[in-house]
Formats: C-alpha cells, structure tokens, sequence
C-alpha cells in the first residue's frame, strides 16, 4: 500500500526550496524559486550546511496568485484517532510560501490584492473541517475499498482519491505527474470525522463517523443551490458510519445533497426566501444525470425528502 511521507524538513534558501523526508533521505524534492522547476532528486548534500531546517507534515500543492507560485504546506496536525488501524489527522495549520524573494515586480494594487488572496486562503485553510491520512483513503468509503482491486490499493493516495472528496486537487497538478513525487504529496478532505470507543453490554467497539463534503459544487447557503448541467449538486454529503469490534467492521453509508433541479432561493429580508424554479432550464437531463452518477456509486438507495422537515 503506497503510503505518504508524516515528517519533513523544508528548507528555504534565496534560490530553492528542499523538502527533506526525516524517516529517509534518499531523495528529496527540490523546488527552484527562480525558474519554477519541481524535481525529485538524489540527496547528494545539496541542500546548504547553514540553513536550519522547518518541519512541516505534509505539502498540500502549489496555488499560483498574483505575486506567482505559492508553496503551501502543513505546519500542525491534530490526531482525531484510527481507523481499521491507521491514524486519521485534522489539519491544524499551514504556511503559504512564494517562490519569488519579494513583491516588487506587482503594482501596489497588485500588491494590494495580492495580500488580500494570500489571506482568503489562509482563512480557508484555517477552517477545522480539513482531514487526512499518510496510510489510509479517507476519500473512499470502506464498502467501496472492499471492493477494489490490489492494483488499485498500490496507486498513490492523490491518484486514488475519489475527486469528488479531493480539496487540493487543484493544487497538486502543479507538480509533475510521476511516482517519484507520490510520498510527498499530501491529499486532503474536507468535511467531518469523529472516533469514539464505546462499549455495548460490556463489550467494547469503536464507532466512527465520517462526512466527505464534495468539492464539485461547494458554496455558502442560499447562494448555491440546485444541480449543475453535469449532474453535480450543491453541498452534497456523503457519511458513512464505521462499527468496528473485534477485527471485524461494518459500514452504512447515507448521502444528503440539493434537490436535483435547477432552482434559486435568493436572500431577502424574509428568515426563509422562497425557493423557485429557473424555467430556462433542462431539468430533467440534469436530474437523471444525478441519479444516474449516484446509482453507479452507491447502486440500490432510499430516497428521503428532507424538503420542509427538520
């Protein structure tokens, strides 16, 4: 099972970034500042005597600003517990690091603005909903692990996470596509975990929750809403229950997510704004793409209508 480096060294230099694994330094990666060029290189005592070294617990990829590339990694992690033996983190904090030494190539509005999306991301990142693993796919529920082939539980974490589950997806691409990079790239989920110990007549079992938001139509309320053209729709949740006792496990999987149509419910003065329909709109395309995509994914299901109940 390929697994992701828990425990570097960075270190900055004017010209370079080198991330070192602690546990094995055969190979690291080096980033030039300069010329933007990411490789996965032999440690041949390149990385300069001087320069004191940063932990960090994982890179999260590469986001381009306006100020150029930006390094992000994690700086703190927070263990929430194990499941089916591996240990499952919450992202505590990270550092946005840009390959350009100063900011004098941008106009003070750019400078100015640039500040200001450095910021927005930090405070996205900041959120304490962010989970990951170096040994386990939280992206995939345990049914559908189950159900995998041992080629695919060989392909790196970032190659093998279910996109809808993936944040930084985005953020990854920057580096090159090859299986030296795949110990260090960290993937990251958004949503919710809990691990508890219970105990029912005086046999113990663990019960775990986990909530995979996706990515593929996030958005605040009332501001998203509805299906995409694609199917997608907004704020849809998967949350499976994980009962493990005695070596043995058990999942049940629920989904949650917009009604399947294009529809809009645009804020006023009112505690509730009413929902209406977009006419213009292909709704039943858009509703059998949904559940044609959840059918393949979950297959048999329940519908419940969640409309007007609490």
């Amino acid at each position: 099972m390929q697994t992701v480096y828990d425990d570097m060294q960075l270190y900055i230099t004017g010209d370079r970034f080198y991330i070192e694994p602690t546990v094995s330094s055969k190979k690291i990666i080096v980033i030039d500042r300069v010329s933007h060029v990411i490789s996965v290189q032999e440690n041949a005592g390149q990385i300069p005597r001087e320069v004191l070294p940063k932990p960090i617990f994982g890179v999260l990829g590469v986001i381009t600003l306006l100020a150029g590339p930006y390094l992000v990694v994690v700086t703190s992690r927070h263990k929430v517990g194990t499941i089916a033996g591996q240990e499952i983190w919450r992202l505590g904090t990270t550092e946005l690091l840009c390959f350009h030494r100063t900011v004098t190539h941008l106009t003070d509005t750019q400078e100015r603005m640039n500040r200001v999306y450095v910021t927005m991301v930090e405070s996205v990142l900041a959120t304490p909903h962010f989970y990951f693993s170096y040994t386990y796919d939280i992206t995939h529920s345990q049914q559908r692990l189950h159900n995998t082939s041992p080629e695919f539980l060989q392909m790196a974490l970032h190659h093998r996470a279910d996109s809808r589950f993936l944040w930084n997806s985005h953020l990854l691409h920057y580096f090159p596509d090859s299986a030296d990079f795949s110990k260090f790239l960290l993937p990251i989920m958004h949503g919710f975990i809990s691990i508890n110990s219970c105990s029912l007549n005086g046999k113990p079992f663990t019960w775990s929750i986990v909530s995979r938001r996706s990515c593929q139509r996030a958005g605040t309320r009332f501001f998203t809403r509805g299906v995409d053209k694609s199917g997608n729709v907004a704020n849809f949740v998967e949350t499976e229950q994980i009962v493990e006792s005695s070596g043995d496990r058990s999942s049940f999987i629920q989904t949650r997510g917009s009604i399947p149509l294009f529809w809009q419910q645009l804020p006023n003065l009112k505690y509730k704004p009413k929902p209406s329909l977009i006419p213009s709109e292909n709704h039943s395309e858009a509703f059998a793409k949904h559940f044609e995509a959840q059918i393949v994914d979950y297959e048999r299901q329940v519908l419940v209508n969640l409309v007007d109940h609490r």
